[in-house]
């Protein structure tokens, strides 16, 4: 059974493990799992825990993942390590079940390293489904997606 703290993490499967993509829905270009095989003192720095990324090998692409079950009226957090090369846009986002977005700043150019990249959201009255995705809308390939989540930052 799922766990019922507030401030747990609401996604899942988010360091892709096994390489699968439970879960998740793709869209776009050359998006898949991969793995880097690395030990904590030998790594590709492909992925970041688990040994499994997303790479993203072309623009455009989607990562996307439905969240039911949000408090309305409530502040969340939606986080993630990216590791993007120059001249890539990389953003974190939400979707309302109106279709409308929420998008964070595209990521900071920082391959061969990760940054954590965030996203702060609030849910409207009636928001207790919504989409959160990340989107590699332009650039170079590829880019690396890993350790995602979403947890509330405060109560209704």
């Amino acid at each position: 059974s799922r766990c019922s703290a507030p401030h747990r993490n609401l996604l899942r499967n988010t360091a892709f493990m096994q390489g699968r993509l439970t879960g998740w829905e793709t869209s776009g270009n050359e998006v898949r799992v991969v793995h880097d095989g690395h030990n904590q003192w030998e790594t590709k720095r492909e992925t970041m825990m688990g040994g499994w990324s997303l790479r993203f090998g072309k623009a455009p692409a989607e990562l996307s993942q439905r969240v039911t079950g949000l408090q309305p009226d409530t502040a969340y957090e939606l986080m993630g390590m990216v590791r993007a090369p120059k001249g890539s846009r990389v953003v974190l986002g939400m979707r309302h079940a109106d279709g409308t977005e929420h998008r964070s700043p595209p990521a900071a150019t920082t391959a061969p390293k990760w940054a954590r990249q965030k996203l702060r959201f609030t849910t409207g009255a009636a928001d207790s489904n919504i989409v959160v995705f990340v989107a590699c809308t332009d650039g170079s390939a590829p880019v690396h997606i890993d350790d995602l989540g979403l947890q509330m930052k405060t109560a209704p």
